[in-house]
């Protein structure tokens, strides 16, 4: 099943010093009408416009790309799989309560297609998991393993260390997040 909304993402990343503050501003383009959407996590701080944070679905939804590996794919069949176009708008998906959670296990995003939509997830208590490294510690903090945007990857040249190489998980709840590791633990 696919879902086609016509969405653009416009973000802002200001750093601090080599830290950098998850700020942003959204905006969801449909039939002329709009919205603005942002979020902000930091030193403990979170704050976002987005009044309610959906609640997990009766039957957990993962939403994913068509091109995603079949074994996740499978892996997965405990819940009720989506499939769409767009990093960013895949993650609104969850901000919204579209899906529960959104996996892509491949390199194939860069930070810059994260970073916001990573902001308001965050700031409602969700986040988006580094998958690579999580998988080698799925007991370990989630908060130890988010995305992070102010420094390059140094194991790699070129643009590349922009890149999402690890694939991630995007998540508003946690006990799910852990959920999906655990089904795709063996096939990643």
């Amino acid at each position: 099943m696919g879902i086609s909304f016509p969405r653009v993402w416009f973000a802002v990343n200001l750093k601090n010093l080599l830290r950098a503050v998850e700020t942003v501003t959204l905006c969801d383009l449909c039939r002329w009408h709009g919205r603005v959407l942002w979020g902000i996590s930091y030193n403990g701080c979170n704050i976002s416009s987005v009044k309610d944070a959906p609640v997990p679905m009766d039957n957990p939804t993962v939403i994913m790309s068509t091109t995603e590996n079949e074994h996740v794919q499978a892996s997965l069949a405990f819940a009720k799989i989506l499939y769409a176009s767009g990093a960013g708008y895949k993650q609104l998906c969850v901000v919204d309560g579209f899906a529960d959670t959104y996996i892509l296990t491949r390199g194939s995003t860069f930070k810059w297609d994260t970073c916001a939509p990573h902001a308001v997830l965050k700031s409602l208590g969700g986040g988006v998991v580094d998958l690579k490294r999580i998988s080698k510690e799925p007991e370990a903090n989630l908060q130890l393993h988010q995305l992070t945007y102010n420094k390059p990857d140094k194991a790699y040249d070129g643009i590349d260390q922009w890149c999402n190489m690890g694939g991630f998980v995007a998540y508003l709840d946690e006990s799910l997040c852990r959920e999906v590791l655990e089904r795709v633990k063996n096939v990643v």
